[in-house]
């Protein structure tokens, strides 16, 4: 784990950046630590990954922060769900291709932002970026998303890791990583103050004659939903190593966006008269947010108010209803035999959706951590760009929304060669 790395959770509609420097060793210890950091980039964790085609050759695209608060006129081309159509299987990714031009633009900025705040984006650094577990998701996919990111500036060493393995890691690791003399992760110290598993632990009744514990973590996402599964030793001093090796992860193809979002309000804005087109990606997500909460909510002045009738009302559960009972029939037999699990990713900032797993999980007798509802974290007052520990982003980020990011980049948990072990045993610093 000496080599520096970026990791890259692309979302459908929000992307996340972490950055892991290498690890040194404690002084007087025989192991390393380090925290992984996510990136503040425009002024938020939680980076829109709308990108915006102007048709002005003084600016022909717009991405970021700037994308989202852009209201878009006629002669603009939206792109606010590239990923799904650039990961498609159908997809030729050909250089002329709308899609190809949106995602390349989309990297190319990226990495400007991450040059910006002091990371050196070069042939020495490892870059990880996470995609879904999907069966029809082979190594093509995968080539095709690396030639997207070398041909627009991002350094050779590029690796496309599991997106639910990578968010079960960050759950339990919390970006903390400590590596032993032997080049191993030491699970012990890593999970000692970890939120997630002193709660499993504290679940676990001193009776009990098994000692391992099945932990599920599932994430709402955008694009898809993820989830992963292990099985966990609760007296964890006599392990060296995480057994990544038992680790399940599963994708499946039922998104907020597609499978909430739209259905939702493509009824609403067809009852109200009002054109999605022309309002701007933060807009609809304040919007979002309002009607998910039971709030009622203007698109734009002078509008209709969306959410206050019965009938907005009553469209809006039943589009939740059907989203979360297409959810659950997956999951309820993926995770079937866990004792624990935690919910994570943007679809948990959904209280319908939130309710509507505890119930179901209480009625199975499984026990559910709700990461952001239950981890209450310190927000730091600036808003410029940076790195930060994820324990300092606030309700901005939190754990349930940064984890793949911060799992991502600590996946190999070890070093990367047997002659650095060797270096680290016999104290040379690393």
């Amino acid at each position: 784990m000496n080599t520096p790395t970026v990791c890259i959770d692309l979302g459908a509609s929000y992307t996340k950046v972490s950055y892991r420097k290498p690890l040194s060793r404690l002084p007087g210890k025989h192991f390393s630590s380090g925290e992984t950091k996510v990136a503040r980039i425009g002024g938020t964790i939680i980076i829109p990954s709308i990108m915006i085609q102007t048709g002005d050759r003084r600016q022909p695209w717009c991405a970021g922060e700037d994308a989202a608060k852009m209201t878009p006129s006629r002669n603009m081309k939206v792109f606010d769900n590239w990923k799904s159509d650039f990961y498609s299987c159908s997809f030729d990714a050909g250089m002329d291709d709308p899609v190809w031009n949106a995602a390349g633009n989309f990297f190319r900025w990226l990495l400007e932002q991450v040059s910006s705040l002091g990371v050196i984006c070069d042939n020495t650094v490892l870059i990880r970026v996470t995609m879904p577990a999907l069966l029809k998701y082979n190594e093509e996919q995968s080539e095709k998303l690396k030639r997207c990111m070398l041909l627009n500036g991002w350094p050779v060493k590029i690796e496309v890791k599991s997106e639910p393995l990578a968010n079960l890691v960050g759950v339990l690791t919390e970006g903390r990583n400590y590596v032993s003399a032997y080049g191993k992760l030491s699970y012990g110290p890593t999970l000692d103050d970890n939120y997630i598993f002193q709660k499993i632990r504290s679940y676990a009744l001193e009776s009990r004659r098994n000692k391992h514990m099945q932990l599920s973590v599932v994430d709402f996402g955008s694009f898809t939903l993820d989830a992963a599964k292990i099985k966990l030793d609760l007296d964890v001093g006599d392990f060296n190593t995480f057994p990544a090796e038992t680790v399940s992860p599963k994708s499946w193809e039922i998104g907020i966006f597609n499978d909430l979002d739209k259905p939702c309000f493509s009824k609403l804005f067809e009852l109200h008269g009002v054109n999605g087109h022309e309002l701007s990606f933060e807009t609809k997500e304040l919007m979002k947010v309002a009607l998910y909460a039971g709030d009622a909510y203007a698109p734009q002045q002078g509008q209709l108010t969306i959410g206050e009738s019965d009938e907005d009302k009553c469209e809006i559960a039943s589009k939740i209803e059907d989203y979360c009972n297409k959810a659950w029939d997956e999951l309820k037999a993926y995770c079937h035999e866990s004792e624990v699990i935690a919910l994570t990713g943007g679809g948990t900032c959904i209280a319908g959706v939130r309710d509507f797993f505890r119930k179901q999980c209480k009625n199975a007798g499984v026990k559910v951590i709700d990461i952001p509802a239950e981890r209450e974290t310190a927000c730091v007052k600036s808003k410029s760009a940076g790195l930060f520990l994820w324990k300092d982003t606030g309700k901005e980020g939190g754990l349930g929304r940064l984890a793949t990011a911060m799992g991502g980049a600590s996946i190999m948990l070890g070093f990367e060669r047997d002659d650095q072990c060797r270096k680290f045993r016999r104290g040379t610093p690393l």
